[in-house]
This record gives C-alpha cells, structure tokens and sequence, in this order.
C-alpha cells in the first residue's frame, strides 16, 4: 500500500507517497514463477500506443478466454468514469474494485481502451500522469495492470510500448528510440517519454524537467547525489542505479500542488510540481530546505529496501522523516535551525493528529498523518537516546542495518522486528521505552 499524506507547504496542497507494502495481497492462484518467467494465463500482455496530444490507447491481450479484467490498483472508481472502451465493453466500479467485461458477460481474449493521459490525484496512490513542461510525460505502468478474474502469487506483465509523436523511451533504466518491450511486477514503475536525454553519473539516473527553474536544477544535481552517497556510506550500495524525475507542468488548471515518491522496487524517486504560482514559491528563501527535505525523505526510502506493515508505517516514514533530518544536518549546506524547527513543529503536529489516542490507535484507524508527524519525533529520540549510551554509535543507521541483517528474505517487517533491533543496538530498556511511547496516550519522547 501507498501512503498518502495531505499537507501544507508554502500554501501548497502538497502530496507524499511512499512504497511501504504491495496495495494487494494476491495469494489464490499460486503460480510458481521465476524472476524471468513469462506473464501467465491470468496476467494479460499490454499493449501502450502512446499518442502524442491524444487519448492513449491500451490494449489487453489474454492467452485464455476470461470473463473479468480485474485492476490490481484501484483506490476509487476514476476509470469507469474517464476511461473509454467500445460499445460492447464497460468498465465497471464494484465493491471489490473495478473491472472490465463484456456488456453480454460474455468471455473474451482481447480488449482496447482509450486512456486519457491527465495528471490525476489519487488516494493513496501514485498518479497516473505527470507532465513535464517541456513536453514530455511520466506514467506508472502498476495503473495499468489488471488480472483475469484474481490474480496469481506473483503476477508479471509483458509491456509492449509504442510512442507516436515523440522519440525515446526511459524504461527499467533503459533509454531506447520509438518501441520497446519489457516485463513488469510488483507495484510498477515509472515510465518516460520525451526528448530530454537523462543525466547518468557512476551513482544515479536523474531527468530534470527543461521548465524548471535554473535554481532548483542546479540544487538538485548538487543535493541528490549527496544524499545518495550519505545513505550509501551507512545503508549499503544500491543493488542498481536509482533514477530520479523532476516535472512541472505550469499549464494545469486544477489548482496547484506537489506529489512525490518513492517507487522502491524500481530504485525511482519523483516529484511532480503542476498548476501556476510555483516560481513564485520556489523563490522564497525557505524553499531550498523544503525542496531538499522531500528528497532526502524520498532517497532514504530507496536505502530503506524493507517493506513494512501499514499498521508500523511510524517505523518507515518517521525512519524517513528522521533520516532526512540526519542527512541536512550533515550535509555542506546545513541549516540545523531549520531542521530544528522542522523537529519541533512535527511534535506539536504529533500532538494534534493523535488527540486523545495513541500512535498505535491511530495507525489501526489508517492515520497516516500520525506515521510522518509522530514518527519522526519518535525516530529522532531514538536516535539521541542511542548516541547518548553510545557515543561511537550512528544511532538510528545502526537500528536500521541490524534489522535489515535480522530480517534478510523477510515478506514484510513489523514492530517487533524493530523492536528486536533496538533492544540489540541501544538495549532492552530502550526497547521496553519504545514500545510504551507507542502505546501511550500523550507520549513523553523525551523520557526514552
């Protein structure tokens, strides 16, 4: 699943996604697959005609007949009601999610549908567009996957990708002319179509959309790989390259905001910035440290490589959150004020969005606000009362690379196996401090 976290940033309605674990758990028909293994009967073959200026148009293929395409991501029912199929289809929102089928119920192999590609905000998801103003697009290919009726233990997608209108393609660290083919799993990555080559170091992939401000370019081709290399140093290599994309799409009439990601499983990180008003924002003096907070948070999710359960999310994105407060008070550029007033008004956030509840009761509700704002405080006493008892300790890196060494082939973490690692790097009583902070009504951070 997708966090979603609605805040305000400059004056911005401001999105923040994260990869935590799979949106669905799809265990019926168990299919033993290979890390290569073609897609199956019940994973059909997509074919994207990406058209430039026009609907896309998608078209599912099946090697068996089905009576249901079933998407594997859907978080409200935007398709049945923007996306177009033939008279003898439909697209329907059910209970279950949607699906397509025969207007007859009939079985059927193939299936085409007319995709609009507009920026859309969804809940607890990735969108499925993003614009970049110099005319090039991003899209999330887990929007487009859908099963024949459930899907298998490990569903794959043969992805056959045409563009008209524009010329290269940025797939699976790729950069190819026209056409190209590709297999996908998990949650999807992004995809994109444009004519910016990408700018490719020893350590990263990055794409900056040409309609960004100089300014902002030049901070994030400085800051990003200085992230990277920090994690790095304490958090281990990347097993590839990660990419990361930066749009903007000024044009977008809907109002104005930010959202931004990490696709972990694909080693991506981006940001979209749309509607008008943003160079005035980016501008003004806070907004460097804002910029370079996001993407700290994002690349410490890449170094994370854990999936942790939704009812833990404090341990992944307050991780996160700290993590990035760690790395800019580190870095060349530090501001410690601001990271500190950052601190601070996270623990007056905790305070509010927990109300008369603890972190543990607000999580089970799905208060996701709760993982970012209390989490972080959270995170940063255990990091101050690690390096307290241990002066040579890196504090929350040590927790996070003993439980990464602990949980090695582990599905998904919880809050025992963190629990497990801070009562291995910072001791039991800690550990016992911890899990009452969760439990409590009012948390005392300071008393871990």
């Amino acid at each position: 699943m997708q966090y979603q976290d609605s805040k305000r940033w400059n004056g911005t309605n401001v999105k923040v996604l994260a990869l935590i674990i799979p949106l669905l758990s799809l265990p019926t028909f168990a299919v033993a697959l290979g890390p290569n293994s073609p897609p199956t009967a019940y994973t059909p073959e997509i074919r994207i005609k990406a058209r430039q200026g026009r609907d896309w148009e998608v078209t599912y293929r099946l090697r068996e007949p089905a009576q249901k395409l079933t998407f594997v991501r859907a978080p409200d029912r935007s398709r049945s009601e923007t996306w177009r199929t033939d008279r003898d289809f439909q697209i329907v929102a059910t209970e279950d999610g949607e699906i397509i089928r025969r207007r007859d119920n009939g079985a059927f192999t193939r299936v085409s549908i007319a995709v609009p590609p507009a920026y859309a905000s969804l809940p607890k998801d990735y969108a499925p567009f993003m614009r970049f103003g110099d005319g090039a697009i991003l899209f999330h290919t887990g929007r487009l996957f859908t099963c024949a009726d459930v899907c298998p233990e490990d569903p794959r997608w043969s992805i056959r990708l045409s563009v008209v209108g524009r010329r290269h393609i940025l797939a699976k660290g790729e950069w190819t002319t026209r056409q190209r083919v590709w297999t996908e799993s998990d949650n999807g990555c992004v995809v994109y179509i444009g004519e910016t080559r990408p700018v490719e170091t020893a350590e990263m992939i990055t794409v900056l959309d040409g309609a960004l401000p100089s300014a902002v370019r030049s901070q994030l081709l400085k800051q990003i790989p200085n992230f990277m290399h920090y994690f790095a140093i304490r958090l281990g290599e990347l097993s590839s390259k990660p990419m990361i994309f930066a749009s903007y799409d000024a044009s977008y009439a809907h109002g104005r905001g930010r959202e931004g990601g990490a696709l972990s499983g694909c080693g991506q990180i981006f940001s979209h910035f749309y509607g008008k008003g943003w160079p005035d924002e980016m501008a003004k003096p806070e907004f460097t440290n804002t910029l370079a907070w996001h993407f700290a948070h994002e690349a410490a999710h890449l170094y994370q490589r854990l999936s942790v359960s939704e009812h833990d999310a404090w341990i992944h994105e307050g991780g996160a959150e700290a993590f990035a407060a760690i790395a800019l008070k580190a870095g060349d550029d530090a501001d410690v004020a601001f990271v500190t007033s950052r601190v601070d008004m996270a623990e007056q956030a905790c305070t509010h969005d927990l109300g008369d509840r603890t972190i543990r009761e607000a999580l089970d509700a799905r208060d996701v606000r709760v993982a970012y704002s209390c989490g972080l405080v959270l995170n940063m006493a255990i990091d101050t009362a690690v390096k307290r008892a241990f002066p040579a300790s890196d504090g929350l890196y040590a927790i996070w690379r003993d439980l990464m060494g602990r949980t090695a082939g582990k599905a998904t973490v919880g809050e025992g196996d963190f629990l497990d690692s801070v009562a291995s790097v910072g001791g039991a009583d800690l550990a016992k401090a911890v899990q009452r902070a969760v439990r409590a009504k009012n948390p005392k951070f300071a008393e871990l």
